[in-house]
């Protein structure tokens, strides 16, 4: 971003300007004379001499341009009369009219002034009503009384005209409807110890922001009517190096949405069209104007109203009593600001640079692998011979003919050759090869069902609603800690607080398979892309992998390197390779399959696993199963890793870690090293991480499997890009205070599941920062959540271990 001082305005006189009425539209800017308070100023952009409007008899105390640019509407009020300047017409050639109407006289001091979204209405703030007053036939439509205190600013919602909006110093804001004259709605307190100073509505959604005199922003659902954020500017802005310890200055004068223009998207896919979106939000206060990401709250750019960073000022601007802002052609947003202390007026352009932080990095990588990548590592160990004497030439005496003799000598009664073998055993090695190959691989499912192509499978509906309607209801004995459905979604597997992994058949979850092997809670669980093994992380530092067909666990993990010392018994145990020490937050199946991945501490380990299919009736509990520790991603400026993230449905070199401080670092596996760090992801550490998944059953853009979901107590959900580093949406309005929540993305994309402490689920459209639905009345704090791949459903586990699933 980069700003312009475009004019500086100074008055003749001694007073200051305090009390001046600003506006501004486009290039359009007015206010009330420095010398006449009675006068109105009106100037563009590359003019240098103000054109005067004379109608009013005394002090003009508000001013508001219009909406329509092909009519330019200006509206100006002082205590004897409220007047509308036609200030562009197309008819006239483009001249600034300066034709004046009056609409209403003696209605006493007027706070505020404000058009509806097609100009046809105003709303005029007096005193502790607010009168709407229709300007062609300047006809009083309602007076609106309902307030305790002076009405400070009134709005018309911008996605229902019916509704306005009022703050007023009584500390409340109302909601009001036109059509019944009545208000629907008035709040409680907001605050107690600070006023509501600003206010401005969302231009596409049914939202309105609020800024008071402490420095907080709050964002409201006219819906809802509920709280949706609260930022703290004074708090944020006073970390900046521009503006150092500066805390007593952030009072909100005013509020600006900039919804600034993209190119047009070919392929309107939901995705895209929701990444297209780039609305911010200007904040005027007393010591500095910033831009924020509206979507994502996040605090863009900020200049200091001083002579350090404005240096083309002629004067220095110190503090500001009165702000507007208005948008100029769409790329760039003008600044008008008073000074309280001279009698100087500023006009400032705000200039946005193209792609903030822009990155070609993507789950979907089409870069090959690195000659030395650890994705190439194989582990094939060497299988058991059956004694040591068989090495060299030496025969070992336990494996000689019968005979002791390489061959009996012929009798010579028959010309054919000596028979060295007696008869042929018809053992259908055939039937045993299948047999063994579907042991090894099992690619129907851990029920044995009849193998189907994927493809020819019934698609996810795409334009489905998201599930809300209660099919299954059931308790366990134990707290959820995670669910996971397979990728064909057959089964739902389960990991409990008391050390159990089991498996539910899909779609009635009935049938159930156990695996208990743990010693302490089960904190993870997955199924391989083949969903012929299990995969479980415990609080007991061991990872154990399992197979549906057998209750003993097929695989340990253990130790960190490897599990080669496992082979005797009587073997010591390597030095170099101890146990695990560390807690193991999660563990999950990466690369279709190939590699293990789990987390040790403030490390990402990657395994190679090998498991020996062959079954021996003497020697059933010894196996040929083994891992080794192929690659290490350590953070050095953590202490652990509380979850991760990576994709298994297909290859992706990506692997995501949400760490301790609070920062989401990116790994990329194959090159063996972090390619970015996003630090003060939340205000606290990351207990939730979610990527975009995917489903054999729906297509998705490309762009989709690029973002990814994190969550924070205290701090809500955010959705981010992979590409572009920066949060593209922030989700509130559940409760996350302490527990861990769970986190779900849709299959179609267009949706998100959110675990709540106050015992519901929300879904969340990613287009919105509200919710669509509350799905309430459960025992306990949903921990867990997941999505059908195939079909809309949604499955939600419990601290108490109660196990719902919701259906369209």
């Amino acid at each position: 971003m980069d700003v312009i001082c475009l004019k500086t305005i100074t008055s003749p006189g001694k007073s200051t300007l305090k009390d001046i009425a600003l506006a501004s539209f486009g290039s359009f800017f007015a206010c009330s004379s420095y010398l006449d308070s009675s006068e109105l100023l009106l100037w563009t952009k590359g003019e240098n001499k103000a054109k005067s409007l004379l109608g009013h008899t005394g002090m003009v105390r508000a001013l508001c341009f219009g909406n329509n640019a092909d009519k330019l509407l200006l509206a100006s009020a002082s205590k004897q009369a409220i007047n509308v300047w036609t200030i562009f017409d197309p008819e006239s050639d483009g001249d600034m009219q300066g034709s004046c109407m009056n609409i209403g006289r003696n209605l006493g001091d007027v706070n505020h002034l404000s058009f509806s979204m097609d100009d046809s209405l105003i709303s005029a703030c007096i005193f502790d009503e607010v009168w709407v007053i229709n300007i062609k036939r300047s006809e009083l439509v309602a007076t609106l009384v309902g307030h305790l205190g002076c009405v400070v600013a009134s709005e018309f919602c911008s996605q229902d005209e019916d509704l306005l909006i009022t703050i007023s110093e009584d500390k409340t804001y109302g909601i009001w409807s036109l059509s019944e004259k009545d208000q629907i709605y008035q709040s409680s307190i907001i605050s107690a110890s600070s006023s509501l100073f600003s206010l401005a509505t969302h231009p596409l959604e049914n939202f309105f922001t609020t800024g008071s005199s402490d420095g907080m922003l709050r964002i409201f659902d006219v819906t809802l009517r509920n709280s949706l954020h609260e930022v703290n500017i004074a708090a944020r802005a006073s970390s900046t190096e521009e503006l150092g310890d500066n805390y007593n200055d952030y009072a909100i004068l005013s509020l600006k949405y900039w919804n600034r223009s993209k190119p047009i998207v070919e392929d309107k896919s939901y995705v895209k069209v929701a990444l297209n979106e780039e609305l911010y939000l200007a904040v005027g206060c007393s010591s500095c104007f910033m831009l924020l990401n509206a979507n994502s709250l996040d605090i863009l750019w900020i200049v200091c109203f001083n002579e350090v960073t404005l240096n083309t000022l002629s004067t220095q601007l110190s503090q500001a009593s009165r702000i507007s802002f208005s948008v100029s052609d769409e790329e760039s947003l003008i600044c008008t600001v008073s000074n309280l202390f001279t009698n100087d007026i500023h006009i400032l352009q705000v200039e946005s640079t193209e792609g903030l932080l822009s990155s070609e990095l993507s789950v979907l990588s089409q870069d090959p692998l690195h000659q030395d990548s650890p994705l190439k590592s194989k582990l094939q160990p060497k299988l058991k011979q059956e004694s040591k004497k068989t090495r060299g030439n030496k025969p070992n005496k336990m494996n000689q003919p019968l005979t002791f003799k390489n061959q009996i000598k012929s009798t010579g009664y028959t010309k054919e050759s000596p028979r060295k073998q007696m008869f042929t055993p018809n053992t259908n090695n055939k039937k045993k090869e299948s047999a063994l190959s579907k042991t090894a691989t099992n690619s129907v499912g851990p029920w044995g069902a009849t193998p189907s192509p994927r493809s020819t499978g019934k698609e996810y509906p795409i334009d489905s609603d998201p599930p809300t309607r209660l099919t299954y209801d059931k308790h366990y004995a134990s707290a959820f800690n995670d669910i996971s459905f397979t990728d064909s979604g057959k089964s739902l597997v389960c990991a409990l607080a008391d050390g159990t992994v089991f498996l539910l058949k899909s779609p009635k979850l009935e049938s159930s398979v156990n695996f208990i092997g743990h010693n302490g809670g089960v904190s993870s669980v997955c199924m391989s892309h083949t969903s012929n093994m299990v995969l479980s992380a415990g609080t007991d530092r061991t990872v154990k992998l399992w197979q549906p067909g057998q209750t003993d666990p097929i695989l340990n993990f253990s130790h960190l390197k490897h599990n080669f010392h496992k082979e005797k018994v009587s073997q010591p145990l390597d030095p170099g390779n101890p146990s695990y020490s560390k807690d193991i937050s999660r563990a999950m199946f990466y690369y279709v399959d190939q590699f293990i991945m789990l987390s040790h501490g403030n490390s990402l380990c990657l395994y190679k696993y090998h498991v020996d299919s062959t079954k021996k009736d003497v020697k059933r509990y010894q196996t040929n199963n083994r891992y080794k520790l192929v690659q290490g991603f350590e953070v050095s400026d953590a202490r652990n890793i509380t979850t991760f993230s990576t994709i298994n449905s297909f290859y992706s070199y990506i692997a995501l870690c949400a760490c301790s401080n609070k920062s989401v670092v990116v790994f990329d596996v194959n090159k063996v090293q972090p390619v970015r760090t996003i630090s003060d992801a939340h205000t606290r550490s990351v207990n939730s991480l979610c990527q975009n998944q995917g489903s054999a059953f729906v297509s998705q853009t490309s762009e989709a499997y690029d973002l990814f979901l994190t969550a924070a107590p205290t701090d809500g959900v955010k959705l981010w890009d992979l590409r572009q580093n920066r949060c593209v949406r922030k989700f509130e309005g559940h409760m996350n205070r302490a527990q861990k929540i769970g986190l779900a993305y849709s299959p179609c994309a267009k949706y998100i599941a959110v675990g709540s402490e106050d015992r519901s689920v929300y879904l969340y459209d990613i287009r919105s920062s509200s919710y669509l639905h509350r799905l309430s009345s459960h025992s306990d704090v949903i921990t867990s959540v997941a999505f059908h791949p195939q079909k809309p459903l949604l499955a939600c586990g419990t601290l108490s271990g109660q196990l719902r699933t919701y259906e369209v």
